[in-house]
């Protein structure tokens, strides 16, 4: 509509001109027409501004590519999606005492990191509060030194009626809930300062499941799962 306006503006000019130098009639008329007919011409040979460009899609070409898989969609965005997180569990677990002597200590994370096992305390030695919190993470060093796993779990020892230390306990919940005392019906217990590999085997004779976790573990202490 621009370009027509400027167009009709020509010809409005063009028709001025020839009232100011006033030609001929016969001139004037000549002149006129052959304008006119310019301006018809331009204007035939423009498109319309108001119809714009018009892209017709390729509907062939679009039919012939495949529809997605609505079932392959999922697995895709299933795939890219992270897994929810899980506590992990540790069916062979050793309840200690940081006040234990640091030899004792050293070797029981020792045994623990070999055979996949848990070191769990009640709690910090020297609490969290102000300047003592760097004592109890020295404290708890001869056992992380050794790359051991270390829970902090008070309610470990009440699920497993812990009342002694050290205590190794072989468990089919392991780190899961259960009532209070509930835990200890359903796990084997050996009390006393001994070796690992002592009391796994004291475990390992059992035919049941609690048996077959003890001799697991003494298999990866060992190197040689069964």
């Amino acid at each position: 509509m621009r370009v027509r306006l400027f167009i009709l503006g020509l010809l409005a000019c063009t028709g001025a001109m020839a009232q100011h130098t006033a030609p001929p009639d016969a001139a004037l008329e000549r002149a006129m027409s052959a304008a006119q007919q310019r301006a018809q011409s331009v204007l035939q040979a423009m498109p319309d501004p108001a119809m714009g460009t018009v892209k017709v899609p390729d509907l062939r070409a679009r039919s012939a590519q495949p529809m997605p898989d609505p079932a392959a969609l999922a697995q895709r965005y299933q795939s890219t999606q992270a897994p929810p997180p899980t506590e992990r569990t540790y069916p062979v677990m050793i309840f200690a005492s940081l006040s234990m002597p640091e030899a004792s200590l050293k070797r029981i994370g020792q045994q623990a990191r070999r055979a996949g096992a848990a070191v769990i305390f009640r709690g910090l030695r020297y609490g969290m509060g102000q300047g003592n919190w760097k004592r109890s993470v020295e404290a708890m060093k001869p056992v992380t030194d050794t790359g051991a796993v270390v829970l902090i779990d008070p309610r470990q020892f009440e699920r497993f009626d812990i009342r002694t230390v050290p205590a190794v306990v072989v468990s089919l919940h392991a780190l899961e809930d259960c009532a209070e005392g509930a835990c200890a019906s359903r796990s084997a217990r050996v009390d006393g300062d001994v070796s690992l590999e002592y009391a796994l085997e004291r475990v390992a004779v059992r035919q049941d499941t609690l048996g077959k976790i003890a001799r697991q573990a003494l298999g990866q202490m060992s190197g040689e799962m069964p």
